[in-house]
């Protein structure tokens, strides 16, 4: 049993030593249209929408990222 978790963790720390590790951050900005239905005389309120997003990725195609943003929105 012993040998078995050496075999497993030399073969994990293999292949996390080949893996490309990316670490990336960006802006993430918007616009925002919106209207309430059913509503007589509504028109369309045109809003902001930004943040910045964060990625972790270590293997091609895949990641795991976070994001903060903001949304205006409403009507007139």
């Amino acid at each position: 049993m012993k040998n078995l978790i050496i075999a497993v963790l030399v073969c994990c720390s293999a292949m996390t030593a080949t893996a490309q590790e990316t670490l990336s951050f960006g802006p993430v900005v918007g616009v925002n249209f919106s209207k309430i239905s059913d509503v007589n005389n509504s028109e369309f309120n045109t809003g902001f929408a930004g943040g910045a997003q964060l990625v972790y990725s270590n293997v091609n195609n895949w990641g795991l990222g976070a994001a903060l943003l903001y949304s205006q929105e409403g009507v007139n």
